[in-house]
């Protein structure tokens, strides 16, 4: 019957309809309902659009990352940097060196802002960035000196910090500061961009 209320097998009332109205005056409260399910709907979605927005431009920033690490110029310019640290620790910040800073003060402003997740950051980076800031941070800190300026490659040296953090966190051992450490260093990045240099298509 209409408006009787709808049972369910014991009879109990599951759903009492009676005095609803669906149409017309009274069925305010059931247009409502439908636009609020409508408006949480579509939050979700847009939230799901976002999310999926992020996670591809993350996923592309870190190719792009990627790219440029292994690139030829920066492939040349880690091995001219890791030559020069192995004939003297005392060479000024070339430009070779500055492109590498650079570099990683570029993924820490990416994970400071968002855009790419500590996590990816740590498990991609952390040991690249430790090991050469313990080869360049000397360099970089004779250089912010001579200009005058603490704040040079700040993002390079905090990357490299939270680097440790998280390596002390994992259980893994981070870069060794002594000379033998360095020196292994140093011979590790000459052949990795020897053999990333070695690897590109001749031009």
């Amino acid at each position: 019957m209409p408006g009787a209320p709808v049972e369910g097998s014991a009879g109990l009332k599951i759903i009492n309809t009676e005095g609803m109205a669906f149409l017309g005056p009274g069925s305010e409260w059931f247009w409502a309902m439908v636009q609020a399910l409508i408006i949480g709907f579509t939050l979700v979605f847009i939230f799901q659009q976002l999310h999926a927005m992020k996670l591809a431009n993350a996923l592309g920033e870190m190719r792009k990352l990627t790219e440029r690490w292994e690139s030829t110029s920066m492939a040349q310019a880690r091995l001219s940097v890791a030559v020069d640290l192995r004939d003297s620790t005392e060479k000024p910040m070339t430009h070779a060196a500055r492109s590498i800073a650079e570099l990683f003060s570029d993924i820490y402003a990416l994970r400071d802002r968002g855009v790419l997740s500590d996590r990816d950051v740590m498990e991609a980076w952390a040991a690249r960035c430790d090991g050469w800031w313990v080869l360049l941070g000397p360099t970089v800190t004779r250089f912010r000196t001579a200009e005058a300026s603490e704040k040079l490659y700040l993002g390079f040296e905090e990357l490299a910090k939270s680097a440790r953090w998280k390596a002390a966190k994992w259980g893994m051992t981070p870069a060794g500061t002594d000379d033998a450490s360095r020196g292994a260093l140093i011979a590790t990045a000459i052949k990795r961009a020897q053999a990333t240099i070695e690897s590109q298509p001749a031009a």
